[in-house]
């Protein structure tokens, strides 16, 4: 069964002169809390690696798109993982999608979190 996360962000400012101002405020306000996300963020490095992490200060958004009350955001965050030497590392860059309703001043997401494949050794 999928997890999801419901979460919820009071933008930072009340009036909006123009939907690029609108755009501005929602892009901060995302960054602004992107400790909101680490769970899907962590598991996504997970599933790319078992030892991955997340780069701290690699958070982005490379898009936003918002239609009356509904909207996307593109984002993108770099993980790396080590295995013992400096030649053994991994890591790559993830590219994200989270969906969301804008109601009055708040952000409203609800973000799946995928179910962390198991490793075994053998």
């Amino acid at each position: 069964m999928t997890k999801k996360i419901n979460i919820e962000l009071e933008l930072l400012f009340d009036k909006h002169e123009s939907k690029d101002e609108l755009i501005d405020d929602i892009q901060e306000t995302i960054l602004n809390n992107e400790a909101e996300f680490g769970e899907r963020i962590t598991t996504i490095c997970l599933q790319m690696d078992p030892l991955a992490i997340y780069s701290d200060d690699s958070f982005q958004i490379n898009d936003l798109q918002i239609n009356d009350s509904e909207g996307n955001v593109y984002v993108q965050y770099d993980w790396t993982s080590y295995y013992g030497c400096s030649n053994a590392n991994g890591g790559g860059t993830e590219e994200d999608h989270w969906e969301f309703q804008l109601d009055d001043n708040k952000l409203s997401f609800e973000i799946e979190i995928p179910e962390i494949r198991r490793y075994d050794e053998i």
